[in-house]
């Protein structure tokens, strides 16, 4: 069997929101343990690491006790890929594939980490999508350049899943990079896009609370809206 090691990134500044959101109280859990539950009970996923920042490493730690699949809390690092390189460091030197998640991203399902996972088994590198429904365009100065096509444009989420070794190898050299799928694009790599999930927003200001705890109180129905690998 594949061992899938979760990276679980929890080091993010909460500078919009005034307040750590990872320990928001969501329906009864915290923003962080909905996302370390949700790994938990994956049948694919075998163990956990979780990267924080430091002043949240006691209570993160704390919270680990309840999940036994978790066997390391590591320190983050000054951005996302350094807090991701950190979490890797600390996982199974045996582990086949990294399924890297953002913590304030806690409504995904656990059908969409399975289909993450099993289209990276296939294809080496995956990650939920959904279409772009707003037109977006490209500015310079408050100024539009470009109106990009809305049938090319999509809303990539986690979790992001790669064998671990095009992962070790696409990350080499690096310092940063908005999400992991761009290391392995910069490595010249393909990634696969399969179906996603409106609900799986990521809890980043203080809007978003109100919509994730309409989420929450949904019983853990919810549609997903993307498309399949093929």
């Amino acid at each position: 069997m594949q061992r899938v090691s979760a990276v679980i990134v929890a080091g993010g500044s909460s500078s919009r929101m005034g307040t750590n959101k990872l320990f928001l109280n969501i329906g009864g859990k915290s923003v962080l343990e909905r996302s370390v539950a949700l790994m938990q009970n994956n049948a694919l996923i075998s163990e956990i690491v979780i990267a924080t920042k430091e002043e949240s490493l006691a209570q993160v730690k704390e919270l680990s006790k309840n999940y036994n699949k978790v066997t390391a809390v590591v320190k983050g690092g000054d951005n996302r890929f350094a807090s991701t390189m950190n979490a890797i460091a600390a996982t199974d030197p045996d582990a086949d594939y990294y399924a890297i998640h953002d913590a304030a991203r806690p409504f995904a399902s656990d059908a969409l980490v399975t289909r993450v996972i099993e289209a990276a088994f296939k294809e080496g590198a995956a990650a939920p999508a959904v279409p772009v429904t707003d037109t977006i365009k490209t500015a310079d100065n408050g100024v539009i350049t470009n109106t990009p096509d809305r049938n090319r444009l999509f809303a990539v989420a986690t979790p992001q899943v790669f064998r671990a070794s095009l992962y070790k190898a696409a990350a080499k050299g690096n310092t940063e990079a908005f999400d992991d799928c761009q290391l392995i694009e910069r490595h010249g790599e393909r990634v696969v896009l399969v179906e996603g999930e409106r609900d799986n927003i990521k809890i980043t200001t203080k809007e978003d609370i109100a919509r994730a705890k309409a989420i929450a109180g949904t019983n853990g129905m919810r549609i997903g809206h993307g498309y399949d690998v093929h």
